[in-house]
């Protein structure tokens, strides 16, 4: 027995007063217990709905509050994944041939002020895009999943001058959160951050040494290279937001439409 939209809104609205204060943890959350409730009404249809809500309230509903949390770690990291998957769509694969080819086609001279002009600019237009388009209409708890992906196209050309360093580091990265993911649950927190403060101090002398030596094979055409590729990160970063407003979008209208 599919619920009605009258009872799906008297779902939200419960969770909205129980301070769940985010849209998209609301609407997960939502159709978590709807499910649930079906399922009940199905195997009894003698029930009302309220009853059933009523019910399954009293016995969940302290641990549903504390999978708010839980549910947002698995948006943060729905948005990073699919970030990440941005970069293997065809147009993406596409403009990072161009990335590569349009230095050596074009005589171009970006110095690094420019570099670093761009990234913040278009950095400042992807929060003004998100507050004021898309978390002013629906709050929503992406907020510091797109902070940590704006970091990367601003900072990594501030900090990270050689672009084949990344060829280094990239990997690395995703060896050593994949290792922390893997073990980070059968392990405390405390020996999970000494961990990591381990791995980060045996790779940094590696890290040096690999950009010093690397610095031979960095040509203008690279340092141009680089610029263009912060841009499709941008893009891809842009693209990500939109998917997950539409789908945002299509999961509100399905609740109050």
């Amino acid at each position: 027995m599919n619920l009605s939209k009258e009872e799906l809104q008297f779902i939200d609205t419960y969770l909205k007063n129980s301070d769940v204060i985010y849209t998209d943890i609301r609407l997960e959350l939502t159709d978590h217990v709807a499910s649930a409730i079906e399922v009940e009404l199905a195997e009894n249809s003698d029930e009302i709905f309220y009853k059933v809500f009523k019910s399954y309230m009293v016995q969940n509903k302290k641990s549903l509050l504390k999978n708010i949390e839980v549910e947002q770690v698995k948006l943060r990291d729905k948005i990073i994944k699919r970030f990440g998957k941005g970069f293997l769509a065809k147009e993406v694969l596409f403009l990072l041939v161009l990335a590569l080819l349009t230095p050596s086609l074009l005589e171009l001279n970006f110095s690094e002020d420019i570099l670093m002009g761009v990234n913040l600019g278009i950095g400042v237009i992807v929060l003004l895009y998100y507050f004021i388009f898309f978390h002013k209409t629906k709050k929503t708890s992406i907020g510091a999943a797109l902070m940590f992906i704006i970091l990367i196209p601003i900072y990594i050309p501030f900090y990270i001058k050689n672009p084949i360093s990344l060829l280094f580091l990239i990997p690395v990265m995703v060896i050593v959160t994949l290792l922390h993911k893997k073990i980070e649950k059968k392990i405390s927190k405390m020996l999970s951050r000494g961990l990591m403060v381990f791995f980060i101090g045996l790779f940094s002398p590696l890290f040096i040494w690999f950009t010093k030596w690397s610095e031979q094979f960095v040509t203008e055409n690279i340092l141009e290279g680089y610029f263009f590729f912060q841009l499709i990160i941008w893009y891809v970063l842009f693209k990500t937001l939109m998917t997950y407003k539409k789908e945002l979008d299509s999961k509100y209208k399905g609740v109050f439409s």
